[in-house]
């Protein structure tokens, strides 16, 4: 039976190299992969998010540092 998308998620395709596939399907068991990357991505997007929130309020002209 084919997953169903969760409600409140977008489909994304992502392309994984070969290197990648192998440790995710090494480390997340059948029906955990989806999770793994999720968790990895949330984690690998809070600096950056941060960064591009500064430089926004930066080009709008808000000081952050206040």
């Amino acid at each position: 039976m084919p997953k169903q998308k969760p409600p409140g998620t977008v489909t994304h395709t992502i392309f994984l190299p070969d290197e990648v596939h192998k440790q995710v399907a090494s480390v997340a068991g059948y029906g955990e992969a989806d999770d793994l990357i999720i968790e990895c991505v949330t984690e690998a997007m809070k600096p950056r998010w941060e960064k591009w929130l500064k430089q926004q309020a930066k080009e709008l002209g808000y000081d952050l540092k206040k």
